[in-house]
């Protein structure tokens, strides 16, 4: 009888092992998809979508950071403010984003991440290449993964 309760209780822990590695590579999958969302919405100036990448709490936060400057916002509505104006003044953009060296790490509802992003402007600017070293935290709200804080240092 002991025998069998152990044999059980290690298949129940073996087999939850098992679907939480499972999981964990689908959640890894829907964050890297998420990643990509954000830039080609960002890009297209399609504010719904971009709108829809990310957590809207107070708490979430946007840092860009490079040789020239520093551009934090704390808190969703001062980041939608902020991002909000930048869609409407500014046309569409005339360059190619990709994110590029994607790791993710899932603990649980919450996840980060670190990528690269790369920007290749376009003829009206002259052709340059522009890179930057992101950091992302994650974390899933209603089954869906968000955005809740991304640092941005263009190098």
């Amino acid at each position: 009888m002991k025998q069998l309760l152990l044999t059980l209780v290690l298949l129940t822990l073996v087999l939850s092992t098992h679907g939480q590695g499972k999981n964990k590579e689908a959640d890894k999958k829907a964050i890297e998809k998420l990643i990509h969302k954000e830039i080609e919405a960002f890009l297209a100036r399609d504010w719904e979508s971009y709108e829809d990448c990310w957590l809207h709490e107070p708490y979430t936060r946007h840092f860009l950071t490079s040789k020239a400057s520093f551009n934090g916002k704390i808190g969703w509505e001062n980041q939608k403010e902020f991002l909000l104006q930048s869609f409407q003044e500014r046309g569409p953009r005339n360059y190619k984003g990709e994110k590029t060296n994607i790791s993710i790490e899932v603990f649980g509802e919450a996840a980060y991440a670190t990528f690269n992003e790369e920007y290749i402007v376009g003829p009206d600017e002259g052709p340059t290449m522009r890179t930057g070293i992101n950091n992302a935290f994650f974390l899933k709200r209603e089954g869906d993964w968000k955005f809740v804080c991304m640092n941005i240092v263009n190098t």
